[in-house]
């Protein structure tokens, strides 16, 4: 018994208002994500009052929402039967036909946008490179940022770090009062030289350290430099530690210690810390002029450091100038921290 066309109109009206609000809902996300896309090119971080758009889009988050939206989109188009009676019975067939093309059109378009973005987000933190063997005289050096003990007792993030057998232990965010005392690291790391500096801030040396100076980085961060000598190798570090606020311009704290660095002039110098910016950030354009990122350089396997168990952001660096050569650049993973450490291997140059 075929249904009587009343109550087919009836029907269909009903269901029209929640999928023009549907579509319009995600005619609007879609363009919304394409603007950010394009922003992610070509602004990044440039603008500050936008930087925060950039820094909570990774290409890959972006990717997956736009291939989630085309999908949807693409969904929608095939489940047209309400639209396509409603169509027919007022002559608009053609109007919803050619309308129907449209949107198959900017779904391809979306979803070959999404693979674009997840492309350049795998070529970007994913490298199989060749492990470069290093010199007797090579040094291995950790940086990691332990989280303020919030995923894991001390001891534990100790025992972690001993497991590293690193020449050089950088740590951040290493806020306990237990964490900030010689006595402390000692007891648990034998083998290495404290020294604490305040400020979440700890080195750990098999060897020698002294601090040279510490500072504010325009009141959004702050750094330690200092003179290591291991193994009758000597070279200066810079640790950074710039604040996460995703509404802070990162370009002044950026800017004021990559003036501090540059002060260094020809002295092996090795800067390390959670910088809380991509890479990808303009903030370090000039800086590739005369400094080296480890990773660039030497890295191997899956870079992003933030957030564990699924990091999607490469917060965490280590750079050098031309007096120090990087052979090897891996992040490891524990659950010690919502950081990946970042594990380098370097020799200074005479």
């Amino acid at each position: 018994m075929t249904e009587p066309l009343s109550t087919v109109e009836s029907s269909s009206s009903k269901e029209m208002p929640l999928r023009r609000w549907l579509e319009r809902a995600w005619r609007g996300c879609t363009i919304g994500l394409w603007v950010v896309a394009v922003m992610d090119v070509t602004l990044r971080d440039r603008v500050p009052g936008l930087a925060v758009v950039f820094y909570a889009t990774p290409p890959i988050v972006l990717g997956v929402l736009l291939l989630g939206m085309s999908g949807l989109g693409l969904r929608w188009k095939r489940d047209r039967g309400s639209v396509a009676t409603f169509a027919k019975t007022w002559g608009l067939r053609r109007i919803v036909h050619v309308l129907a093309n449209v949107a198959t059109v900017s779904c391809v378009a979306t979803a070959m946008l999404g693979c674009v973005c997840v492309g350049e987000w795998l070529f970007g933190n994913v490298r199989w490179a060749s492990v470069q063997e290093s010199p007797p005289d090579g040094l291995k050096v950790v940086f990691w940022n332990v989280g303020r003990g919030e995923f894991a007792s001390w001891d534990r993030i100790a025992e972690q770090l001993s497991r590293f057998d690193a020449d050089v232990l950088a740590l951040a965010e290493a806020t306990s009062e237990d964490a900030q005392t010689r006595k402390f690291w000692q007891s648990r790391l034998p083998g290495y030289s404290p020294l604490p500096l305040r400020g979440g801030m700890v080195l750990l040396v098999k060897g020698e350290a002294t601090q040279q100076a510490a500072g504010q980085l325009a009141r959004a961060g702050r750094f330690r430099r200092v003179k290591v000598e291991v193994r009758g190798v000597h070279f200066e570090m810079i640790l950074a530690d710039i604040i996460s606020d995703p509404l802070s311009p990162r370009g002044p704290p950026l800017g004021k210690l990559f003036e501090i660095m540059q002060t260094q002039g020809a002295a092996p110098t090795l800067v390390v810390g959670d910088f809380n910016t991509p890479p990808t950030s303009v903030c370090f354009d000039g800086w590739r002029a005369d400094w080296s990122r480890a990773w660039d350089v030497a890295g191997s396997g899956y870079q992003a450091t933030w957030p564990q168990p699924l990091p999607v952001l490469t917060l965490d660096h280590v750079w050098g100038n031309r007096g120090l050569t990087f052979h090897r650049c891996v992040c490891g993973w524990s659950s010690c921290s919502d950081h990946r450490p970042v594990i380098v291997e370097l020799s200074v140059r005479e």
